[in-house]
């Protein structure tokens, strides 16, 4: 509701596979649990905002902390379950048209070595072919190498596969004192870098060169993830926020905030130089929003 009110159309979903099944038998799908997402995608369709169904945590495969027991790019059984969930889902979901319904097949594929990125191609093409034997007309989505910062041009013979780029550059910004990472250690932040005249066309010569090259084969892109954590300064999260926003609407890219409600987003965020709005019982960042939906 709070989407559709504020002008916005896209939704996207990180799921965790451990939530549907039964008890630790990642063979066993319980129904009643995903009668959850079920009732999500009904409030898409109900407020006219896409869903995108993703796996954030998918049998074999997850960017965060704990690892999978077994490894989907290099383990048969995590291969096969992981088609399995995503057949089933294509299954369940195949009267609901592409207009309320995408599919991101797995959050944020990493790789070290040549193999390693071999794999990912060859998992990425054989969950389609899963998907496809159960709803040929699926919108799936494969988000890009490098956790979304690299295109996967392997697969520009395939049209019918969207990449998603995740926008977090440069990390110096985005993920400004995060915790978790070395940008912890800075001291201070800008936006645009010194001596940079215009943040917009920066971004896009520095880091959007390869991703176009792969548009002109045909191949759909939009920004799948984007976003900055809560301790960056919020002057600073504004200006980058809007330089991209800039070169995402004249290059005609949809986007996608990483989060609504949470560090990165406009809801709930946490920061501490922020003079938020009560909003139905949350605290909103109502300077951020505008910005949105301003683009």
């Amino acid at each position: 509701r709070w989407l559709h009110e504020w002008g916005f159309n896209f939704a996207r979903l990180p799921l965790d596979y451990r939530c549907w099944i039964k008890g630790s038998d990642w063979n066993a799908i319980d129904e009643t649990e995903v009668a959850k997402l079920d009732e999500a995608i009904r409030f898409g369709q109900k407020y006219g905002v896409h869903v995108q169904l993703c796996f954030h945590r998918a049998p074999g495969f997850c960017i965060n902390p704990p690892a999978e027991p077994k490894d989907l790019f290099s383990d048969a059984e995590a291969f096969a379950v992981c088609a399995r969930h995503w057949a089933y889902f294509a299954r369940r979901y195949r009267a609901i048209p592409n207009r309320d319904l995408s599919f991101d097949l797995f959050n944020e594929p990493s790789w070290s070595e040549s193999k390693a990125r071999t794999n990912i191609v060859r998992v990425v093409r054989g969950l389609v072919e899963a998907i496809r034997r159960e709803d040929p007309e699926r919108l799936i989505a494969a988000d890009g190498f490098f956790c979304g910062q690299k295109p996967i041009t392997e697969l520009s013979d395939r049209a019918d596969i969207v990449q998603s780029i995740h926008s977090y550059e440069p990390s110096s910004v985005s993920h400004f004192r995060a915790e978790w990472r070395a940008e912890r250690d800075l001291k201070t932040v800008e936006w645009p870098p010194k001596g940079v005249a215009d943040g917009m066309c920066w971004l896009k010569d520095r880091y959007y060169g390869e991703w176009f090259k792969l548009r002109e084969k045909g191949v759909f892109l939009y920004v799948g993830e984007t976003g900055v954590y809560k301790n960056c300064p919020h002057d600073v999260t504004l200006r980058h926020m809007e330089d991209k926003l800039r070169l995402w609407k004249a290059e005609n890219l949809g986007w996608c905030l990483w989060n609504l409600r949470g560090t990165f987003g406009i809801v709930d965020s946490g920061r501490a130089d922020v003079d938020y709005e009560d909003f139905d019982g949350h605290k909103l960042d109502r300077k951020f929003l505008d910005l949105l939906r301003k683009y």
